[in-house]
């Protein structure tokens, strides 16, 4: 294999907020055993042992780390994954890079210097001002969090650790586009990913998630304003945006495997080494096995594996007579739940989809002409 990503969940599902909206608490509400405590060395070195020993001469090899909140396994933690990767990897002269998903809460100046040193990559979570932020991000104490991680954001940068935003798109949201685009552009922030509030596994509708037309419209707005952001010469990577844009512009495949038309095994690693096909499914029936039992690459190709990714290529029946169903694709398999006697339901956000797709692909000789023109000026990519 020349490449593999394997998220990390090393603190389990603990975390030290307690997010109203938070997708990866209802997931462990809905497995045996909800939470796997924190990765031992063992666990950790063997993880490691098996990525590497699947990984060809020369190849890729991305960890990314998630939660929960996955600081709460400490920095040394984190400095021990390291240096045994280093140790390990020195054969293999693969490539290692570093991600790590966080609420930024625990980052001090020790932790922020060994992101630096080690190039990690941040994603941030903040979902935009301190009003709408802090109705939803809120710590143990149901204290906000605003202030905080605006402070994380500052410390970030003065270490030099390169972070992006990771925004929960809310009913909160669908109204203040612009004071939510203008907020990114004040703060200086220059990656950002938005991602729609969903219901968890038993509930369909609550008050937090956007209705489809609404976020249709919402994501309309952005687009604007992002597209704008070009024409001004200080665009914002915004990465729906972008993945769309260039399948639109460029006929280039996505990254975002939401956008592919079929699901991947994407390998997660709970604490105690059992791996799962996606961090939306990390739940006992998609249990691929544990580590300790069979090697990573055995688990990523076995028939739990396989059906996974065989119920994915099935699109609802809407999907096959939508004229948008090229760029759409069916969107994010979590989003067809719940499932009806094999069969998925209708994607809740065709919706969205059919009032977004056509009005970003009618701006697209406009962004062109935008894109252009910056790179005259400023020819660095973004």
């Amino acid at each position: 294999m020349n490449n593999l990503t394997v998220l990390i969940k090393p603190a389990s599902s603990s975390c030290n907020m307690r997010c109203r909206y938070c997708f990866y608490h209802d997931v462990t509400q809905h497995r045996q055993i909800e939470n796997l405590g924190l990765m031992t060395e063992k666990t950790m070195t063997m993880l490691i042992e098996q990525a590497i020993a699947g990984i060809d001469v020369g190849g890729q090899l991305y960890f990314a780390f998630q939660g929960g909140e996955p600081t709460l396994c400490g920095r040394e933690f984190y400095e021990r994954f390291v240096a045994y990767v280093q140790e390990v990897s020195y054969s293999k002269r693969c490539t290692v890079t570093y991600a790590l998903q966080t609420n930024g809460l625990l980052l001090d100046d020790a932790f922020c210097q060994f992101l630096a040193k080690e190039n990690f990559l941040i994603g941030l979570s903040l979902d935009g001002t301190a009003e709408v932020n802090d109705c939803n991000r809120i710590d143990r104490y149901g204290k906000g969090t605003f202030n905080r991680i605006i402070k994380t954001t500052q410390r970030l940068r003065k270490f030099g650790v390169e972070f992006n935003i990771l925004s929960v798109v809310t009913k909160r949201h669908l109204k203040h586009a612009e004071g939510l685009y203008k907020f990114y552009e004040r703060q200086k922030f220059t990656h950002v990913q938005l991602i729609p509030c969903i219901a968890s596994f038993d509930v369909t509708d609550n008050a937090d998630i956007p209705q489809p037309h609404e976020y249709g419209q919402f994501l309309c707005r952005m687009f604007e304003l992002w597209l704008r952001g070009w024409e001004r010469g200080k665009p914002i990577s915004i990465r729906e945006f972008d993945n769309f844009s260039s399948m639109a512009m460029y006929q280039q495949e996505p990254e975002l495997c939401s956008m592919r038309g079929a699901c991947s095994v994407s390998p997660v690693v709970e604490a105690d080494g059992s791996i799962y096909p996606c961090d939306f499914y990390v739940l006992d029936q998609w249990r691929l096995g544990n580590i300790y039992d069979s090697s990573l690459q055995e688990l990523l190709i076995n028939d739990i594996a396989k059906k996974f990714i065989k119920r994915s290529q099935q699109l609802p029946s809407d999907c096959e007579s939508c004229q948008w169903s090229h760029w759409c694709r069916g969107g994010c398999r979590r989003m067809w739940e719940p499932w009806t006697e094999k069969n998925p339901s209708a994607p809740k956000w065709c919706a969205a989809q059919k009032i977004f797709i056509p009005f970003a692909l009618a701006q697209m000789p406009r962004l062109k002409r935008a894109i252009l023109q910056y790179e005259r000026v400023a020819p660095v990519n973004i």
